[in-house]
């Protein structure tokens, strides 16, 4: 660490020098402008006016590559690492595979669209502004859409509605999109430190949004888990009161997960504390259906228990979640009662 002595100027201004290596490095000059973030700690972050060199540019070769999965692999990467533009290179025509891969990544990827095309070149840019889109506001969207998913994959089971099974895995695409969004905000923030202002959170902060991000991305891949098994139970008549179990538990465990979200936005730490205790009560629950399910038949036994295990990951998730905000929430001062 560089220690340098505050000196006072002109009777009430306080200055400090910068070293020099850093303005060499940085290309700093005499009345250029730097930028000074006050981080919640109370330590400062001196950066140079020079945003846009924070906008960078990802190139893909794209002659060698005949896997549309890699690619599109490839293209997510980008868009997650922070990336604003996407350059596509061939020294060929560009193949229908290559364009088609794009055409799903701009239907999927928030901001991205198509900016300059020819044979052999495609350019993609980010159009969306980062700080429209809060971290709250879009965790809040994902808990909306996965309680949805969930409540409606019990109920196409419930019901043998194989129709409604299958919009699950439509709306678990939404919820990528929404989790690949806070990622990349978050890969951005990592490398402009100026965004931290802009966003309005520090970046521990955000880690800790995409942290509980992840975790609903995964509650929402058990929605598609359990409307997935939804086709091969369509025959099967199960006793009423299983059903009714299922119907009851499912239901508790997405408003405990709702009352996560209001525990979280009232700070109240207590309050995400009990719902751990409800959680771990709710899991040895589900248990019981799941041990009752092994006098049916194997392969109604097999797919009842694959509904019941994704109840039971769901509510561990859930505790993840409570557990990921007790943290956030220790980390202001003061007592904690």
């Amino acid at each position: 660490m560089d220690i340098r002595k505050v000196q006072m100027t002109g009777g009430s201004s306080f200055i400090i020098t910068l070293p020099k290596d850093w303005v060499n490095r940085m290309g700093v000059e005499k009345n250029d402008s730097l930028g000074i973030i006050q981080q919640n700690d109370g330590t400062l972050l001196i950066t140079p006016e020079a945003s846009k060199r924070f906008e960078r540019t990802k190139v893909i070769n794209v002659d060698d590559i005949i896997d549309g999965a890699y690619l599109f692999r490839l293209l997510v990467g980008a868009y997650v690492m922070g990336f604003h533009q996407i350059q596509l290179r061939s020294s060929k025509r560009t193949s229908p595979m290559v364009r088609e891969r794009i055409r799903d990544f701009t239907q999927t990827a928030m901001g991205f669209e198509v900016m300059e095309e020819d044979s052999r070149e495609i350019v993609l840019k980010d159009l969306l502004n980062p700080e429209q889109m809060p971290f709250e506001r879009t965790l809040g969207r994902m808990i909306t859409l996965v309680s949805s998913m969930h409540r409606d994959a019990i109920r196409s089971f419930l019901k043998k509605d194989v129709d409604l099974a299958e919009n699950i895995g439509f709306r678990d695409k939404d919820l990528d999109r929404l989790h690949w969004l806070i990622s990349r905000q978050y890969s951005m923030m990592m490398e402009d430190v100026t965004m931290v202002g802009r966003m309005g959170v520090g970046r521990l902060e955000s880690h800790i949004f995409y942290l509980l991000s992840r975790i609903l991305e995964r509650i929402g891949d058990h929605a598609v888990r359990i409307s997935n098994v939804v086709p091969r139970l369509v025959n099967e008549e199960l006793e009423a009161k299983t059903l009714d179990h299922i119907s009851h538990l499912n239901e508790e465990s997405m408003s405990l997960l709702e009352d996560i979200e209001n525990g979280w936005k009232e700070n109240d730490i207590r309050c995400i504390n009990n719902i751990i205790a409800k959680l771990n009560g709710l899991h040895d629950r589900i248990a019981e259906v799941e041990w009752s399910s092994m006098k049916l038949d194997t392969e109604t036994a097999i797919s009842l228990n694959q509904i019941t295990s994704s109840m039971k990951r769901t509510t561990d998730y859930s505790t993840d979640m409570c557990e990921t905000l007790i943290n956030n929430m220790m980390r202001s001062n003061g007592e904690v009662k």
